[in-house]
């Protein structure tokens, strides 16, 4: 089933609370599109955060990375069917896998399709992002889309902090504040993928 055939057949409104949350994803509805995707996973997480369905042949891109990347869409898509369905505290184990997902994209871009390599012995994540952000234009917007996205996945990781006593607490991570990482995730990751699905037709 298409991206724009499947939007259609399940609204994709807004996520607000988590009792929204258990409605739509306790509706025998989503398991049926689950089951519609047919395992493109991938195209579906890609389309919906572009908004657009993507006319590209993911697999034969991805070739042997294909299967990996895929199984990382798959955790988002199971997350949330929709990137408007993001809710709480699961955008970061959603941010986690797409992260990860996209990663796997990036890597055969530029190893692959623009025969480069990138600079580095650690196989730290942000290197691609580097890699990319030094290259310069619409290369650098792809490399800053996902390095603000994995900065700010990390700060709902990094939540512990110490007072002057040395005694260790964990920050608070209010409904707003997650609401307000989310949409800058998203707003990143839709962008940088924008860019990203133009530059991959064009070569």
């Amino acid at each position: 089933m298409r991206f724009t055939e499947l939007r259609e057949s399940v609204e994709a409104t807004q996520v607000q609370s988590v009792h929204e949350y258990h409605q739509i994803y306790l509706n025998k509805d989503i398991l049926s599109s689950l089951e519609g995707l047919n395992g493109e996973y991938l195209r579906h997480l890609f389309s919906d955060l572009i908004q657009k369905s993507v006319e590209k042949d993911l697999n034969s891109f991805l070739g042997g990375s294909y299967r990996n990347t895929n199984e990382y869409a798959k955790d988002c898509v199971e997350t949330a069917l929709y990137v408007a369905h993001l809710h709480g505290r699961k955008v970061k184990a959603w941010t986690d896998a797409a992260l990860k997902c996209f990663d796997g994209v990036l890597l055969c871009f530029i190893q692959d399709t623009l025969k480069e390599t990138i600079k580095g012995k650690a196989g730290k994540e942000r290197e691609k992002y580097q890699h990319l952000i030094a290259k310069g234009g619409g290369y650098a917007r792809i490399g800053m889309g996902f390095d603000i996205a994995y900065q700010q996945r990390n700060e709902f990781t990094h939540v512990e902090f110490v007072e002057e006593d040395g005694r260790r607490h964990q920050k608070p991570l209010s409904n707003k504040r997650m609401k307000r990482m989310k949409d800058v995730i998203l707003s990143n990751l839709s962008s940088a993928l924008q860019e990203l699905e133009q530059l991959m037709e064009s070569h």
